[in-house]
């Protein structure tokens, strides 16, 4: 999604700085997302526990927005 969105930004496109804020707030998001599980075991592996289904459900939308075009 981030390259998505910074290939976008990086193109000639009359919203470029609004994609380049975005593109700010999703490293932000996973910045903020990812780092207390690199330093807490347990919310690590609370996070694991619920993981399989998050990528099995974003695997699915993805599988649906292709078959949809």
């Amino acid at each position: 999604m981030n390259k998505i969105l910074k290939d976008s930004a990086n193109s000639v496109n009359p919203e470029k700085d609004e994609i380049e804020t975005l593109v700010n707030s999703v490293d932000e998001f996973t910045s903020a997302l990812i780092n207390p599980l690199k330093s807490d075991s347990d919310t690590r592996n609370t996070f694991q526990s619920c993981f399989d289904h998050v990528v099995d459900k974003a695997i699915n939308t993805e599988q649906k927005k292709v078959l949809e075009q």
